[in-house]
């Protein structure tokens, strides 16, 4: 009892030092529980909850429990050994973890985060099919897309000194969904080098984290945690970019312009949508309405990436209100009507572009070639996609074997062949071409 009530003061105080300390609203919480303070247990329960990370998740059952004064003891029981799991994991101690987490998912098999990390114990006895089957179930009780699923196991792979089993999951996760590389290219290559892998995780988490309470309205405690995952893993250009924003937004303009530029000198698509941020900063003009146009633009990307394309088509629009020329809001909303069959209005936003850009990019010619391929005129095709390959040597590299097959060989297995290449380099033409191939290929 003394020991109680010592490890209940000592957790007690560190949560009164340090509020945002999740662990420590938790550990106090188990801890209070066999004495049955169930109010000051509920109380630090609530307060861990409030804190990023996983915290949600470990306490939702608990505190349910408790409220309604049913399954206590399970429910305690399960999170009690859940924890112990964790420490297990820490200390290399696979099997006493998986024996731990069997246990806690037999009192409570609602604890989501019991079975996220048997699927990493899992994995590390190579059982995929296990794997697989318990990533789903806790995708389906988080909420989660089975996505974001196998981004939390990559994460706990390497942040367990496996760097070999990470870089295997985010081969799946980009095989599964392209997209995904923007945001873990960094943990990709350090898992690929073998080198910092689970500081580049660290900043990967960091990084979650910031968005979570930048969400929840703390944009201050969000840009440190940006600069957080920054400082741990200077290749993780999405923190930079997050950081820079909100840096200028709060008027660090200097630091702002290091973040953004070292964000932009790594990612090409980047540096096209920072441009006009960069320039106003530079030139100390006010830079409010460009980052406007950047978050709407990231936004409409976003609702893209979910599969909400009227919430997408109108932030890329709202981006363009704020921003007539930014080239990547106008070339992503054309690849969004385009996917959606509405080819009138992305020749319309396309054609506009041309109007208004000092040197349009090669992608926008390359749009433009799948527009007149849309209405028929396979010439003017043709010629918009050799003027995309002949304006940049990069676009060329990237497209041109797609291009020749399509227009010059007119070869369709060649041309499949190539979308299956892009897409493993985070391009979908899938999407955008729809059956374009096949009405292509049948005209005689």
């Amino acid at each position: 009892n003394s020991q109680t009530a010592y490890a209940i003061y000592c957790f007690s105080k560190a949560a009164q030092k340090d509020s945002a300390s999740g662990l420590a609203h938790l550990e106090e919480a188990l801890e209070r529980m066999p004495q049955r303070d169930y109010e000051s247990a509920a109380s630090a329960l609530t307060k861990a909850q409030a804190q990023p990370g996983s915290y949600r998740e470990i306490t939702k059952n608990l505190l349910q429990a408790l409220n309604s004064g049913k399954h206590i003891f399970e429910c305690y029981e399960a999170v009690k050994s859940y924890r112990e799991a964790s420490v297990a994991v820490e200390q290399g101690d696979t099997a006493g973890a998986k024996h731990l987490l069997e246990k806690s998912l037999s009192l409570d098999p609602a604890l989501a985060p019991a079975q996220l990390l048997l699927s990493y114990v899992l994995s590390v006895y190579e059982q995929e099919k296990a794997v697989q089957e318990m990533l789903e179930s806790y995708a389906a009780l988080t909420g989660k897309s089975t996505t974001e699923a196998h981004a939390h196991l990559a994460l706990l792979q390497a942040e367990n000194f496996h760097p070999d089993l990470c870089k295997k999951t985010l081969d799946t996760l980009f095989q599964a969904d392209p997209d995904t590389q923007k945001i873990y290219r960094s943990l990709h290559k350090a898992c690929s080098d073998g080198k910092n892998s689970r500081q580049a995780a660290a900043s990967i988490r960091a990084m979650w984290n910031a968005y979570e309470v930048m969400a929840a309205g703390d944009n201050e405690a969000a840009g440190d945690l940006f600069g957080d995952a920054a400082r741990l893993d200077s290749t993780n250009t999405l923190a930079l970019l997050e950081w820079g924003l909100l840096l200028a937004e709060k008027g660090a303009y200097d630091e702002a312009i290091t973040a953004l530029k070292a964000a932009s000198a790594a990612d090409s698509d980047y540096a096209r949508f920072l441009a006009e941020v960069i320039q106003a900063l530079e030139t100390g003009q006010a830079p409010e309405k460009h980052i406007a146009a950047v978050r709407a633009y990231r936004r409409g990307i976003l609702a893209q990436s979910r599969g909400e394309l009227d919430a997408a088509e109108k932030a890329l629009k709202e981006a363009l209100f704020m921003d007539s020329t930014m080239t990547e809001a106008y070339t992503s909303l054309t690849f969004l009507l385009v996917i959606q069959k509405k080819y009138a209005e992305a020749e319309e936003i396309l054609t506009h572009y041309f109007s208004v850009a000092d040197t349009p990019v090669s992608g926008a010619y390359g749009l433009m070639s799948l527009l007149h391929l849309a209405a028929g005129r396979e010439g003017d095709a043709a010629k918009c996609a050799f003027k995309a390959l002949a304006g940049d040597a990069t676009y060329a590299a990237q497209f041109g074997g797609f291009f020749t097959a399509l227009f010059k060989d007119k070869n369709k297995s060649a041309v499949l062949e190539e979308i299956h290449r892009l897409k493993g380099e985070g391009i979908n033409l899938e999407a955008l071409l729809g059956d374009l191939l096949d009405s292509y290929f049948q005209r005689p």
